[in-house]
């Protein structure tokens, strides 16, 4: 008498997986600790730079990560309202 031959396992394929640019990483992980030091809340911080900014024209965590000068506009704008009394420019 034959015996079934076991069904052979089917792996799924490994699809490519598309990773972000380090500087990309690098500047959006600046941005967070940044937030996190001027905010001094893990909350506030996550919702400032999940959230739409105007002043900015979108999210504060794509800014950053998009170029230098993102970043720096970024970190400008936390500063503001985090402590809105500073004086602006500096």
């Amino acid at each position: 008498m034959e015996t079934a031959k076991p069904a052979a396992r089917r792996f799924r394929q490994w699809a490519p997986t598309i990773r972000p640019e380090p500087a990309l990483v690098a500047r959006q992980a600046r941005a967070a600790t940044s937030a996190f030091k001027a905010f001094g809340d893990a909350e506030a911080a996550r919702l400032f730079l999940n959230g739409v900014d105007e002043t900015l024209g979108g999210r504060p965590l794509d800014i950053a990560g998009g170029s230098d000068e993102g970043l720096s506009r970024v970190i400008a704008a936390m500063a503001q309202v985090a402590n809105p009394q500073a004086p602006v420019g500096g």
